[in-house]
């Protein structure tokens, strides 16, 4: 990132029904490193079916130093 944190979005697509979430390491940075920024999941066969979540609620609980 090098030292980016005004992400704004975040997509993660792959051929996985309902599309593929992020793991929760990958959760943990992006609390990290993008705390306001929405997350694009998508199934590559169904790009018309895009779930959106704020990374807030994909790890509410993350550990953060302020």
């Amino acid at each position: 990132t090098s030292g980016r944190k005004n992400f704004v979005a975040m997509a993660v697509v792959a051929r996985a029904p309902g599309g593929p979430m992020p793991c929760g390491a990958c959760r943990q940075l992006l609390a990290e490193y993008a705390p306001g920024a929405k997350v694009l999941v998508a199934d590559s066969r169904a790009l018309n079916k895009i779930r959106e979540f704020p990374v807030r609620k994909l790890l509410p609980w993350a550990f953060v130093i302020p």
